[in-house]
């Protein structure tokens, strides 16, 4: 859905300002979700209780479904191009298996028959789709898109946004809960300074992309992430206050970094592959959310493959400087 949403943005809106501009706005709306998603889900958690997350889905969906059907135009079909079916059961199968694998690899052992089957299988699976993407008449991901610096140095940090991102919510999720006390709710309300900026901040950004382009918000925003995890790095063990700069720099940094990323992949796209770009940043990102819980989640408990997750001062300090030194690096 995200991937359409954004194929649909660049369809409508051709002129490079216009479409960066929108893509603001894309960013912005999406900022909104992300900033009551905690704050609603840690209520439901305490109030109803933690399954009545999932059943907030429904009647989201439902309006959701009503607004596509009755607003929501069409891109011009490419009858030229058939479906890919083999390269989307290949990279779905990969997809499958490394987060299987990665999900499994702490309660059950990295080196337990399951998960390394699971990673054999996500090997076999990508050696596949690679051969089935460069031989097939219309691939679902050209290997020429891939050989664009800007597309694949572009997936690359999309890779490295959603392991820091992803992996440090998870860590301090735990931090607030078992290392502060906090409730499920004050635990989504102490992410606001980390969630505001991702709301407020996306139209700013796309006006200074329109001014000096993508690079240098994306560098800048990196590096000002790096340096506020390393904040929260000093600060865990401590008091909530002395986060709250940490959490709100990374905000900010986060907020300059994801929009100009998706405007320069989705721009870079030849006419009618703005999709598939938008497509494989999607799908990147979501293999970084699940590398970077996978990876923390390993480095905060530290003590073994069977170890129970915990959230020491200790093992949250290596987490957060794991996920600076990554965000350093999509620097």
């Amino acid at each position: 859905m995200t991937s359409a949403s954004l194929a649909l943005i660049a369809s409508i809106y051709q002129e490079p300002k216009e479409r960066t501009k929108a893509l603001g706005v894309f960013a912005t709306v999406s900022g909104v979700a992300l900033v009551a998603g905690p704050v609603l889900g840690g209520s439901l958690a305490d109030w109803i209780g933690w399954r009545s997350i999932f059943i907030v889905n429904i009647p989201i969906a439902l309006l959701s479904l009503l607004l596509i059907i009755s607003n929501a135009g069409e891109t011009k079909r490419n009858t030229e191009r058939s479906l890919d079916l083999a390269g989307q059961l290949t990279a779905t199968l990969f997809f499958l298996a490394l987060t299987f694998a990665l999900v499994e690899g702490g309660p059950v052992g990295w080196g337990s028959p399951l998960v390394l089957s699971s990673i054999v299988v996500a090997a076999v699976s990508l050696l596949l789709f690679a051969v089935v993407e460069a031989r097939g008449k219309s691939p679902m991901l050209p290997i020429q898109l891939l050989r664009q610096r800007s597309i694949s140095a572009g997936l690359a940090a999309g890779l490295a946004v959603n392991f820091g991102l992803s992996g440090r919510l998870f860590v301090l999720t735990f931090f607030f809960q078992q290392g502060l006390g906090y409730s499920a709710l004050l635990t989504g309300l102490a992410f606001l300074p980390l969630t505001l900026p991702m709301m407020v901040n996306p139209i700013l950004t796309s006006r200074i992309v329109n001014r000096i382009g993508v690079r240098s918000p994306m560098i800048c925003g990196f590096f000002v992430t790096a340096i506020g995890t390393a904040m929260l790095t000093a600060a865990a063990g401590s008091f909530y206050w002395l986060l709250f700069v940490g959490l709100f720099f990374t905000g900010y940094g986060l907020s300059l970094t994801i929009p100009p990323l998706v405007t320069a992949v989705v721009t870079a796209a030849p006419p009618g592959q703005a999709g598939v770009a938008s497509g494989a940043l999607n799908s990147i990102r979501q293999l970084g959310a699940a590398l970077g819980v996978a990876v923390l989640s390993l480095c905060m408990n530290g003590a073994g493959e069977h170890a129970e997750t915990t959230a020491s001062a200790a093992g949250v300090h290596t987490a957060l400087l794991v996920s600076a030194l990554v965000f350093a690096g999509g620097g």
